[in-house]
């Protein structure tokens, strides 16, 4: 049986969207957590981008550069990525939801490939996100500005940097 969200996410509109980590567990431990999380947001962003990032990967570069620039070229994405940040135990994302189910999908691509990723890479198993991602609709533009400033002061504030 599919569960569905108690209030759909519409196309068109800003969402603050916040996942946390299974029992507040260190999903971030060093440079290359967080360029895959990066480098996973940006591809599969992209509505015809449907490969594993895992078989993306063993393209050669030129094969890499090939797929992105086609991406890219058609210009189809599923969100609009308008602020994001990644904290060791979780993640924040402003994004605006540009084809229906857009955030929804994006956001298992994500989840799920970061923790094939995470588990295999520590040898551990079982889910790595604490149930379903939380998402609250932007209303209007001084919430905007609000979120995106709170967004990007939250490693200074949770003393993570300068």
């Amino acid at each position: 049986m599919a569960q569905f969200r108690k209030e759909a996410l519409v196309t068109g509109y800003y969402y603050h969207i916040f996942t946390r980590s299974i029992a507040k567990f260190v999903v971030f431990n060093d440079k290359d957590e967080y360029e895959r999380l990066y480098q996973l947001i940006i591809l599969y962003r992209h509505t015809n981008f449907d490969f594993r990032y895992s078989h993306f990967t063993r393209l050669t570069l030129q094969g890499q550069d090939e797929v992105v620039n086609k991406i890219e070229n058609q210009n189809d994405h599923l969100v609009e990525i308008i602020a994001f940040c990644f904290m060791p135990t979780h993640i924040h994302l402003v994004l605006k939801q540009t084809r229906d189910g857009g955030i929804t999908k994006f956001m298992a691509r994500i989840l799920n490939s970061y923790s094939k990723y995470f588990n295999t890479k520590h040898k551990r198993t079982g889910p790595l996100w604490s149930g379903r991602f939380k998402s609250v609709m932007v209303s209007h533009n001084e919430q905007l500005l609000h979120l995106t400033r709170y967004i990007h002061l939250n490693p200074t504030s949770a003393d993570i940097a300068k």
